[in-house]
């Protein structure tokens, strides 16, 4: 984790470029991918049903790649169902690693002069963090939803 996963966080994280973005991307991907299949088979956790060192010691890059690479970085989700989605699922829900985990805007402060922001862009990945809007089917209102697209739908006040 701390000689691959995290350099590899960084250079990702710190990439202006897009085609270095893109670079770097591909080789956490490939480092995350090394871990998981040195995993067991069916976990959820690393050694099988119950969290170990391993967990621990990857679990707050885990939460990073939630946390600040999704917003600055457009880090996707894990495949429902991967094995790596089934990880994933149990560390960000054990009590312990909830517990310790810091807020969302923590953590986009916290990263935001790696990740090159301008505090407008800022404004822009908080905002869509939080806009919501209602879903209307069948004339009823139902449950609020993520609103997804571009910048450009952001309402900025």
């Amino acid at each position: 984790v701390n000689r691959h996963i995290v350099p590899t966080f960084y250079r990702y994280l710190q990439a202006q470029e897009l085609d270095k973005q893109i670079e770097h991307a591909e080789e956490l991907k490939t480092e995350i991918s090394k871990i998981v299949d040195a995993s067991h088979p069916n976990g959820p956790f690393f050694l099988g049903p119950h969290i170990s060192f391993v967990d621990i010691q990857f679990a707050p890059w885990m939460i990073r790649l939630s946390r600040v690479l999704k917003p600055y970085r457009g880090w996707p989700d894990p495949e429902v169902g991967s094995r790596w989605g089934l990880w994933m699922d149990a560390v960000e829900n054990d009590e312990a690693v909830k517990a310790t985990t810091s807020s969302d805007d923590l953590y986009l402060d916290s990263y935001e002069r790696y990740a090159g922001m301008s505090s407008m862009e800022l404004k822009i990945v908080r905002t869509r963090r939080s806009f919501k809007r209602l879903s209307i089917r069948d004339g009823d209102f139902h449950e609020l939803e993520e609103m997804e697209g571009s910048f450009a739908e952001v309402l900025i006040d």
